[in-house]
């Protein structure tokens, strides 16, 4: 269930600081202005949504209300007593729980703050919530949710003019193209770049992670744009106006226990030959078979080595794993340990339990601190190795030609259906 608190920034505390602060209103263009003390803060104003997220704490961590609020995400809060969830962004609410629970806590927020609607998300009823639409189904009797941003997609590719083009397989078959025409861009083509490049990454952040490398990789140029830029942009477009992937929902079941799975893997100085040096890392996380967060981005130094850059890579999943593990403790979810990062070399799996892979790690990493002993710690991860076919953080460390890209889609279909088969709730 989704909600929307009308005029939030409007219905913060009062300050109590004791300084004053005015606000400034021209009733009529070139007439007189009018100047009023302010006594809470009003939209627009920096420190509006600092003040009403306080308020709404204040609010729901009450006594009355009973919620807790989580430590490592400032706006997720449990009620451990109803097992009832809430996730705030701003004005925007999400409710998770029984439906007599979401009922009590509808009934006390609408006491408590004005409601422009709730929304139930059913069958027949899909939701929206920060930019992404949720959808529910039943397959065999069994609940299945799915997510999707396509409304916004298409618009975007309509107002792009990339609506009904041939399609391409990949958002990005490899670096050349991106580095086949140094040509320079004209301030508007740069205007166009740069507006395009914040809209795919915004998409590849929320919902399709198929693309972030490509999108990341073509961003490293946004500063100094070339002409093989715009065919790059022009070349994700095309891939992302496809059938099947502007409108693709990512679907998965309701589990009797919730499955989280890892994926890692790094591209050893994939740009060398372009004149970066630096090693990419992918990490790739699933629950219940739906990917919940992913990333491709540089390292912050040069590896000497590919082991160094997964051991590198490796470490960053850790600590992206643990973070919603640790939320997911403080919601009530209650994950099991050890948790499996799933590599595709021996050095990650050497490396983790304290042998010597290779003599070129020798003096790469202190290993007295104390990320080392985090990742070196078997009661918090196990590092798996797999084969590299089956990684499907490979896709986020460079680009991959589209039977690549399927071959990866049909490994994470295959893993979701043996999930479905093992651990499924049938109503």
């Amino acid at each position: 269930m989704v909600g929307d608190i009308s005029g939030a920034f409007n219905l913060a505390d009062e300050y109590d600081d004791g300084i004053q602060r005015f606000a400034i209103w021209q009733p009529v263009r070139g007439g007189p202005y009018r100047v009023f003390r302010m006594k809470s803060p009003l939209y627009g104003t920096g420190d509006a949504p600092m003040k009403w997220h306080l308020t709404f704490n204040r609010w729901i961590t009450s006594s009355e209300m009973g919620y807790k609020q989580s430590k490592n995400d400032k706006s997720v809060y449990y009620n451990s007593t109803r097992q009832h969830r809430v996730v705030k962004h701003v004005d925007d609410m999400a409710v998770r729980g029984l439906p007599q629970n979401n009922l009590w806590f509808k009934t006390q927020c609408e006491k408590q703050y004005p409601i422009k609607g709730w929304h139930v998300l059913s069958a027949t009823n899909p939701v929206k919530f920060c930019g992404t639409t949720y959808y529910k189904k039943y397959v065999d009797g069994v609940p299945t949710y799915g997510l999707s941003q396509q409304d916004d997609i298409k618009a975007f590719l309509e107002e792009s003019g990339f609506t009904g083009v041939r399609s391409v397989a990949e958002p990005m078959v490899n670096r050349k193209e991106l580095h086949s025409d140094s040509r320079g861009v004209t301030a508007e083509e740069h205007h166009w770049i740069r507006s395009c490049i914040g809209t795919l990454s915004y998409f590849a952040d929320h919902t399709k992670y198929e693309m972030s490398a490509a999108v990341n990789i073509i961003a490293q140029t946004v500063s100094a744009p070339t002409q093989g830029t715009i065919r790059a942009v022009r070349r994700v477009l095309g891939w992302l106006a496809g059938e099947g992937v502007w409108n693709k929902i990512y679907w998965c079941a309701r589990l009797q226990h919730n499955h989280w799975d890892t994926f890692v893997d790094s591209d050893w100085a994939g740009d060398q030959k372009y004149g970066n040096t630096r090693s990419r890392t992918g990490v790739i996380i699933l629950l219940n078979g739906l990917p919940v967060h992913w990333r491709s981005n540089k390292q912050p130094e040069t590896a000497i080595s590919s082991a160094q850059a997964e051991i590198y890579a490796m470490s960053e999943a850790c600590k992206d794993i643990r973070l919603r593990l640790w939320i997911a403790e403080e919601i009530g979810l209650q994950p099991t340990y050890p948790t499996d990062i799933k590599v595709d070399n021996q050095a990650g799996v050497y490396f983790q339990n304290k042998m010597n892979p290779a003599t070129r790690l020798k003096g790469v990493f202190d290993l007295r601190q104390k990320w080392i002993e985090e990742l070196q710690d078997r009661h918090i991860i196990t590092a798996v190795k797999i084969n590299t076919s089956v990684n499907l953080a490979d896709q986020l460390t460079k680009p991959l030609n589209g039977n690549k890209l399927r071959q990866l889609n049909q490994c994470l279909e295959a893993h979701r259906k043996v999930l479905n088969l093992e651990k499924q709730i049938r109503l």
